[in-house]
């Protein structure tokens, strides 16, 4: 039989090709939260729940930035 473990090993991405698949999606596009976090969910599959915890370390490494028009870049 499967250990659940052994699954989640499986199905599990790592953190940070999940970030950069996060950035990818915005690549040189203004995207709100919504437009982006839909993407990002039809593309890789990433729950709303993983972008946005995603979304936050993106924030704070300061990979990402919103804009006054409250759309979401790239920095750099």
């Amino acid at each position: 039989s499967l250990d659940p473990k052994d699954l989640k090993k499986l199905n599990g991405r790592r953190k940070e090709s999940s970030k950069t698949m996060l950035l990818d999606v915005l690549a040189d596009k203004h995207l709100t939260t919504k437009e982006w976090q839909d993407r990002v969910a039809d593309d890789y599959g990433i729950s709303r729940s993983t972008f946005y915890e995603l979304k936050k370390e993106l924030e704070i490494e300061k990979a990402v930035r919103q804009g006054r028009d409250r759309k979401w870049e790239r920095c750099g």
